[in-house]
């Protein structure tokens, strides 16, 4: 099993108090004898199969299987399957995760003579200032020093993610150290401590902002800023809709010709009709309303939304929705 380091002593393994704390008397007893077999593991060289496990602790190999799913839903570990029915794999030890229980209630303040001290003793904090002053591109100020040191101390956030922060910020125009910290915030809330975790995050967002500004192509929003609420529904769309840019665009014509204008919350009722009923393309929707349409003259029941027009150019929404004129 592939384990991360922790530190020992004389050979003992040193047990977080935020562990016994928090999940020693709550967890089941057969849970807590295999992640403390498991992290008595991470100091030496032997490989220990999850049979193994079961062996050693006189458990059934299920139970062992129950155990690592409990504590990785507890974000103590994680676990990466080999086979199908999972009955080997590989453990990763989270560190981050126990060292997030020790983090205190309020941000603490820091004095100058505090962060230098830790810096001069730290090379890693110094190299995380040197790296931040050139990402920012400015001499780093005492407030800046002040609010980096609390990304790595009080967030708990590693010295190597903090720099990947800073460029995820500049990159989408938050660059004011009161947005960074309101970033890093997030990144703590849902988890994204590690480099991996980072990774992957930053490539998701990246994602959704190229969509998003498709999106605000589409809709002819080219001076300004999308408001909270136009974002919070379109987030929702691209997100858990997973709506095409096209399927959007076409919602949008269609909003302009009943309404004069953009209405998200318009948009939203057709948007999410659409999805209710498995639409993906303006060519399905087209179908859907005509059916929609036959349906309405055959039981003369009022349809959600109306069309003036039969039919829209498709061609036009799609080649609008890649940003081409």
């Amino acid at each position: 099993m592939a384990y991360s380091k922790v530190k020992s002593d004389m050979g003992t393994i040193a047990i977080p108090k935020s562990f016994i704390d928090k999940y020693l008397c709550s967890a089941d007893g057969s849970f807590v004898k295999v992640y403390l077999l498991g992290l008595s593991q991470c100091e030496t060289d032997k490989y220990m199969s999850p049979s193994e496990f079961a062996k050693g602790l006189s458990m059934l190999l299920s139970d062992v299987i129950r155990a690592w799913e409990y504590w990785e839903s507890q974000g103590l570990v994680k676990v990466t399957y080999k086979n199908k029915d999972k009955t080997d794999f590989d453990i990763e030890f989270r560190e981050n995760s126990l060292q997030h229980e020790l983090k205190p209630e309020t941000k603490p303040v820091y004095t100058a003579n505090e962060i230098y001290s830790c810096a001069e003793e730290s090379m890693e904090i110094k190299e995380m200032f040197a790296i931040s002053e050139k990402i920012l591109g400015k001499h780093l100020s005492s407030t800046d020093i002040n609010v980096l040191y609390s990304l790595y101390d009080y967030y708990r956030l590693p010295a190597d993610v903090i720099p990947m922060l800073l460029m995820y910020c500049v990159k989408i125009g938050k660059k004011s150290m009161r947005q960074i910290e309101k970033v890093a915030q997030e990144w703590v809330d849902k988890g994204i401590d590690t480099l991996e975790r980072t990774e992957k995050h930053i490539k998701k967002m990246e994602r959704y902002n190229s969509k998003l500004n498709k999106v605000k192509s589409a809709l002819g929003v080219c001076d300004r800023a999308f408001t909270p609420t136009e974002e919070k529904y379109i987030g929702t769309w691209i997100g858990q809709m997973n709506m095409s840019v096209e399927l959007i665009a076409y919602a949008y014509d269609i909003t302009v010709v009943n309404t004069g204008k953009l209405s998200v919350k318009y948009m939203d009722k057709i948007l999410a009709d659409w999805y209710e009923n498995g639409i993906k393309t303006p060519r399905q929707a087209n179908e859907y309303k005509k059916a929609r349409k036959a349906v309405q003259r055959t039981n003369s029941k009022k349809v959600i939304y109306e069309f003036e027009k039969e039919e829209f150019d498709y061609a036009a929404i799609e080649a609008r929705a890649l940003g081409k004129k």
